[in-house]
């Protein structure tokens, strides 16, 4: 049993590192009982194995892609701090509906409060997109507490504003499975013809808040991906063309007018 978890735990380690590492250099496994086994790597031709336990794949709930460059990283660990304005209207209240807790911003609006639109916009630009997005996109990751979140919406806009719905915006409501009805991702253009789809919808139907909420920003155009999706939604938004100021904002929203919505923000991470 024991050279045959040896033979796996070899063969892992030849398809991990560059053949150059390992060729040519003995290799001696060491297990909790002390015995050994070495392996002269130079005299191994091949390795076929069958049975063993597969390696895990990655989480289907992991972000949908790595930021190589973090510009920003908010862990909300001192609250608004200097990045954040609080967002706060059409029934909205950030004093009475938003906490900090555990390194989170968490969100709970009771029903009767219109919209109850409560969360954060960033004070200053997030980047502004210049010729380099094209190739290199501007990166923005949400990372939600799927337990403490029922609806909320991630916009990006081109001006600081209150109620940011008046702009042209990259909206993106995502709302989970209630009595009421499925749960939905929304990406449209508010203001303009640019939508997903002929209604805005993606083709999935989340029963709970997605984990990651993935942007990518290029001129003229955004990508969406979430958690549970294989592959990106994109649109076109005319309206982001080179030189244009990307403002965010996080806020909850429920699936329909005066209903209640609950929000909870991990983490933020902005970046190329």
């Amino acid at each position: 049993m024991k050279r045959i978890l040896a033979l796996c735990i070899l063969a892992f380690t030849l398809a991990s590192f560059p053949l150059s590492i390992v060729c040519g250099a003995p290799m001696t496994i060491v297990f909790r009982n002390g015995t050994t086994v070495t392996y002269d790597t130079d005299e191994i031709e091949s390795i076929t194995f069958s049975g063993a336990p597969a390696i895990p794949a990655a989480s289907p709930s992991g972000p949908p892609f790595a930021i190589a460059k973090p510009a920003m990283i908010e862990d909300f660990d001192n609250g608004l701090g200097d990045r954040w304005d609080p967002v706060a209207v059409v029934g909205g209240d950030f004093g009475r509906f938003a906490r900090f807790e555990q390194g989170k911003l968490v969100v709970n609006v009771p029903s009767g409060n219109s919209w109850g639109k409560t969360g954060i916009q960033s004070g200053q630009p997030i980047f502004t997109v210049d010729r380099s997005f094209a190739a290199q996109p501007g990166l923005i990751l949400i990372k939600t507490d799927p337990k403490l979140t029922t609806g909320f919406v991630v916009t990006l806009a081109s001006a600081w504003h209150n109620d940011v719905w008046v702009l042209q915006t990259v909206w993106v409501h995502i709302a989970c499975a209630t009595d009421e009805g499925e749960g939905f991702v929304v990406f449209i253009n508010t203001h303009g013809p640019e939508k997903y789809g002929s209604e805005g919808y993606l083709p999935i139907e989340p029963t709970k808040a997605p984990e990651w909420v993935g942007l990518k920003v290029y001129p003229g155009k955004v990508a969406l991906q979430v958690s549970g999706m294989d592959s990106p939604a994109v649109v076109d938004m005319g309206w982001i063309g080179e030189g244009t100021p990307v403002y965010l904002q996080i806020f909850s929203h429920p699936r329909a007018e005066g209903g209640p919505s609950a929000m909870a923000i991990d983490q933020i991470q902005v970046g190329r």
